[in-house]
């Protein structure tokens, strides 16, 4: 794995790259492309390939964590969530279950994006 300081994983963040940081990691996980920060207990980010769309932790857990946050966010649009509906589109496998209970909580740009797109 690609070992690399925090202040260089925004650039990996954004080309989807695994990498290690001082308590930053990203990996690859069947289709979504997965930033934590300390552990596999925060997702900081996510990445739905098929989608395209990206998914951020909206919730704060400690100082370092949230530097973290700033340090490794996508440059992309970001559809906040918290730990908890991270962690169960990580152990589903599916961001559809995801949007087609939540498809409200899009913003207008989102939705521009799925015209089409029907979800499971």
């Amino acid at each position: 794995m690609t070992r690399i300081s925090n202040r260089q994983c925004r650039h990996y963040v954004n080309d989807k790259e695994p990498f290690d940081a001082n308590h930053i990691f990203a990996r690859n996980v069947d289709r979504f492309y997965i930033v934590y920060s300390w552990g596999l207990h925060f997702p900081m980010y996510i990445y739905d390939r098929e989608y395209g769309i990206w998914f951020g932790n909206r919730d704060k857990y400690s100082k370092s964590t949230s530097k973290h946050q700033s340090q490794a966010m996508p440059s992309d649009d970001i559809q906040w969530l918290n730990t908890n509906e991270l962690l169960k589109i990580i152990t589903t496998r599916s961001a559809p279950y995801w949007l087609r209970r939540n498809a409200w909580n899009l913003n207008e740009e989102s939705k521009i994006m799925f015209p089409r797109k029907e979800f499971p």
